[in-house]
């Protein structure tokens, strides 16, 4: 049988990019402040429904982006994959001054043909600009699924978020093939603030 992804960036916590996703795209609000030219932020690998198939999802600053990957550590031979973008933000809330997210577009790559127990390499290019190369491991083809699941993490800066890598750090050492963390949501303090999304994926 057929299982979940593996993620395999290590001392990260990997969450559903669907959770993330569902609130930025859920707020209809308009823009008031700018961002640089082709950033590339807030990266995650979303499940696929089997080891086949992912999702890296992100956001940038530009449309056009798309993500390229395959086994080589340095990418010499990689698959392109397109990208789905929608264009989003969030005014500044005038009575509190940590509101509000410039505008990007909302990204999601999807990447297909993937093996079994294999380690891909993945990297987001948007125009000159190009993400780090990140990785993710796939699951055996068969045998058991370990996941850890939190809730509520309800974290409000890098140093709280820092304290949930060392459990999940911790519980992966003990844990025998631990093939993902899932956060049910609740992951931050205040949604509508950008910096507690930054620490998030810093």
């Amino acid at each position: 049988m057929k299982k979940i992804f593996k993620f395999g960036v290590k001392y990260s916590i990997v969450c559903l990019a669907a959770i993330t996703l569902f609130f930025v795209l859920a707020i209809n609000t308009k823009m008031t402040v700018s961002a640089s030219s082709g950033e590339i932020s807030n990266i995650a690998v979303s499940v696929g429904e089997t080891y086949e198939t992912s999702g890296i999802n992100y956001h940038c600053t530009t449309d056009g982006s798309y993500v390229i990957y395959g086994t080589s550590s340095t990418l010499a031979t990689f698959t392109k994959a397109e990208t789905t973008s929608k264009l989003w933000g969030m005014e500044q809330d005038p009575d509190d001054a940590e509101t509000g997210f410039a505008e990007r577009y909302v990204c999601k790559a999807y990447l297909t043909g993937l093996s079994a127990d294999t380690t891909y390499y993945y990297q987001i290019i948007a125009g000159s600009n190009k993400s780090e190369i990140k990785s993710f491991k796939t699951t055996k083809e068969s045998g058991s699924t370990n996941v850890l699941l939190l809730s509520d993490t309800q974290s409000s800066s890098l140093s709280y978020f820092q304290k949930i890598n060392t459990l999940v750090s911790n519980i992966e050492s003990k844990v025998k093939d631990l093939n993902s963390v899932v956060i049910t949501g609740d992951i931050v303090d205040r949604g509508g603030y950008e910096s507690q999304w930054d620490a998030l994926f810093g």
